[in-house]
């Protein structure tokens, strides 16, 4: 029987390091997604943060009550300030909602914040006050980060991102997402919660081999 979304609770992806040298290298890494399917991995409106041209990007697929993309969370904003210019940062929505009933709304409340440029602080307040996402405590965060609420709340009530939040979803299966979080780092996917460690090596691959 098919098993249906799952959050992961660490690494699920083995990553050897190179045969013959020890070290890790891109060949070490799964494959990447083919050039079909590019379209799907970064949509025109995605959140994105960092430049367009940096060598790295890496696409998370996440639900913002899954415990393990919140342990990740810190780790992404770490690696954003280590490597600032040359990383770039897409986060696509895939809530489970078999686990987490109040993540698709939550979902939509980032884009709603993504719509007036506050994505990233939105998206930081969520993960930090996970045990709360109803619709009242979406609102209120919207205020404490100073959007502006009657806009917010248009928007959140009238389910004005739902359809994005269900396109994420079904990119996200298009591309073998099975569960959260799942990594696109330069198209090549990692399931799990990456260590941060791992996470500078496979950076610095991709920086030193450009």
């Amino acid at each position: 029987m098919a098993l249906g979304p799952r959050i992961y609770s660490r690494l699920a992806t083995t990553i050897p390091a190179d045969q013959n040298s020890g070290a890790l290298s891109v060949s070490s890494l799964p494959p990447a997604i083919s050039s079909a399917d590019a379209d799907k991995l970064i949509r025109e409106d995605s959140p994105v943060v960092g430049p367009s041209d940096a060598p790295v990007t890496i696409v998370e697929f996440a639900d913002f009550q899954c415990p393990f993309c919140e342990e990740s969370f810190p780790v992404i904003r770490s690696l954003m300030s280590i490597y600032e210019g040359k990383l770039r940062f897409v986060y696509r929505q895939f809530p489970v909602v078999s686990l987490h009933p109040d993540a698709p709304l939550a979902a939509e409340a980032s884009l709603c914040a993504a719509a007036q440029d506050m994505f990233l602080i939105y998206h930081d307040k969520l993960f930090l006050n996970q045990s709360a996402l109803d619709q009242t405590s979406l609102e209120r965060y919207a205020v404490q980060v100073g959007m502006n609420s009657q806009t917010f709340n248009t928007c959140l009530t009238n389910h004005q991102q739902q359809s994005a939040v269900a396109r994420d979803v079904v990119d996200g299966t298009a591309l073998g997402v099975r569960g959260t979080p799942t990594w696109f780092i330069n198209g090549h996917k990692i399931e799990g919660a990456i260590p941060a460690d791992l996470f500078r090596k496979i950076i610095e691959v991709f920086i030193t081999t450009q």
